[in-house]
Order: structure tokens, then sequence, then C-alpha cells
């Protein structure tokens, strides 16, 4: 069955029909700016891993920081009818799926959208890019996050903020795998690269009137949208004290559990898409 944008965002319970960023002149250049900053830097190089030492980073994270839920884990029976077997599991025993990919941060959840009942979403599994890299780790670590989002009614309420804790998650997860920063240095380099060609492709579309389908405005709006949030967050981990640590891990877990939704804790931290937010991702990528 093929959705539109449109309707998936209504089926996974989003606000629906969501409008497209227009950015400014100034957001722009301030991306650009934090971009070429990250690019002029020295390169750092991440090393292959064996998967199962990648999946051990991944747990070992994901069970010291949070209470994981179990998920619906949906999967075709052996036999030649179309017949499904649904069941509560472990995200961590989701099954995976290696695939050929350039980009070494390539992940994907896969979801089954059932056609008459929105929640609570079935998974088919993870998908990981077959080159298993230090990087791979986080990137498991980013789908386990949508996992328990995902299967948690209205956890999240604006599409747009979708991303935002998997991305959070991803960088928490690199920042304290190497405390020398490394990892973290090439997840800061292809997150603001992100940021950067998604703001540029919208402003290109409002303002020169390049032709894009709404799918892909709608990912471009989600890509900045929850990228600088994300680093919004994450630069209120990373400079706080033990106490705002303490509190932000908190209320990501109450968020899994159905007791918050994502847009509580922004509220809460004050973090939009403005002028604060850019400060913010100014003074954490220029430490």
């Amino acid at each position: 069955m093929f959705l539109t944008k449109d309707q998936e965002i209504i089926k996974r319970g989003y606000q629906p029909y969501p409008k497209i960023i227009n950015p400014t002149i100034t957001f722009l250049n301030s991306m650009e700016k934090l971009f070429n900053l990250e690019y002029n830097k020295k390169k750092n190089q991440v090393s292959r891993l064996k998967i199962s030492d990648a999946l051990f980073y991944s747990e070992k994270f994901l069970t010291a920081y949070y209470k994981l839920h179990k998920v619906r884990y949906i999967q075709k029976s052996n036999s030649s009818k179309k017949i499904y077997i649904e069941q509560e599991i472990s995200p961590l025993q989701l099954p995976i799926f290696l695939k050929s990919s350039d980009d070494l941060f390539n992940g994907e959840l896969l979801i089954h959208i059932p056609k008459n009942q929105e929640y609570p979403l079935m998974f088919q599994g993870i998908i990981l890019n077959k080159q298993i890299t230090e990087l791979t780790s986080g990137s498991y670590v980013h789908e386990i996050t949508h996992s328990q989002l995902d299967s948690v009614k209205e956890s999240i309420r604006y599409y747009q903020n979708s991303e935002i804790l998997s991305i959070f998650n991803e960088l928490l997860h690199d920042y304290l795998l190497d405390k020398n920063e490394r990892i973290l240095r090439v997840q800061d380099s292809r997150r603001i690269y992100e940021i950067f060609t998604c703001a540029q492709e919208l402003f290109q579309y409002h303002k020169e009137k390049i032709h894009k389908s709404r799918r892909d405005l709608l990912e471009d709006t989600l890509y900045v949208s929850s990228g600088v949030k994300a680093y919004h967050l994450f630069s209120l981990f990373y400079f706080g004290n033990d106490a705002v640590k303490y509190h932000i891990i908190n209320a990501i877990q109450q968020i899994f559990d159905g007791k918050l939704t994502v847009e509580d804790l922004l509220d809460e931290y004050e973090i939009k898409l403005n002028n604060i937010s850019i400060k913010k991702m100014e003074k954490y990528f220029t430490r």
C-alpha cells in the first residue's frame, strides 16, 4: 500500500499537513558558517568494527541510560500463504539486515503500518550499512530510539520534531564512546552538512521557485527542524551540570514511557527554531 507523505504522517499519529519551513537568508548564512567551520577542521577517521562489537557498544549505552519497553514485531510465516505472526519483543531483538550503501551513517527502522489501526505500530527489523564501522553503533542507537518513540501513541505531536531524540541519542552515544570526541566530530560534520544542504534546498524552493515534490520538502523540513533542535538540546547536556544531564535523560525516559511528549521537553527548555537555538549551535560547534 503506497501512502503519500501526508497520509503517512497522519497514520503515524502526527498533526496533519505540516507546513514547509521557509528559512531566512540570515538562518542560511548561519548554517553555512557552521558548515564551513566544521569542514575546515582536521578530518577524523573512523575504524572498521565487527558487528558484534558495534552492537555491544550500542546495547551498553542504551541499557545504562534507559529502560527500553517491548515493541510489536511482525514477521511473515514460513508457509506459502500470506500469514503474519505478531509478538512483543525487546527492540534489541529486532532482526538486523545489512545493506550496501555509500552512506556510512545509513540506518532504517522497518515499520509496518496496519491498514485499520494506527497504533501501536509494528516493526519488521532494522537495516544497517553492510560496512560496519564505529559509526554503525550510533546508527543502531538512532533506530532503537525511533522504536521507543514510534511505538507510543502521541509521544511526538509534530512530524518536524520526530528526529530530535534519535539524533540526540546518537550524538550522546558517540560522545561517550570516545572521550577525545573523534567519532562525535565525524558525526557533527555529517549533521551540519545535512542541516545546511536541506536549508539551502528549502531556500531555493521558496526564493528561486525550484521545483521539488512535497515529500522531499517535508523531509528537508524534518531534518532542518529536528537537527537544529537536537543540537540545542545536546548543547544543554554537553555544557550542563550533572543535575541538568540527569533531568534531560529522565525526561527522555518519561517520553519513552508515554508520560511526556517531545514537545513537553522542548517547551521546558524553550527549544525552538530561532536565534537562541542558532546561538547554542554556535557555542557548541566552536567549542
